[in-house]
């Protein structure tokens, strides 16, 4: 009982839960920036959409090329925000 209160515990605690590591890696261009502080990335190597959240707009303009560097706190192959965190690193 003790086990299973531990364990309860522990996925509630932000804490315990699994940390953040690199998934990919990539360079695109800004293709749009909405009001709700998302950039709308285009990947060089695959031509495929990404939208990828950030605290502040400000400085992103559309055209802008960018090296996105996505880390997951998941083992699944998935696209999901609860789950990633970026970094964001402006190339031109």
């Amino acid at each position: 009982m003790k086990f299973i209160f531990m364990l309860s515990l522990c996925l509630l605690l932000p804490g315990c839960a699994q940390p953040y590591e690199i998934e990919s890696e990539f360079t695109g261009v800004v293709k749009q920036i909405n009001e709700a502080h998302q950039l709308l990335i285009v990947a060089d190597s695959s031509e495929t959409t990404y939208d990828i959240p950030v605290s502040d707009i400000r400085p992103y303009q559309v055209g802008q090329k960018l090296n996105i560097t996505v880390f997951s706190n998941t083992d699944e192959d998935v696209w999901d925000l609860n789950h990633l965190k970026f970094e964001i690193e402006t190339l031109e």
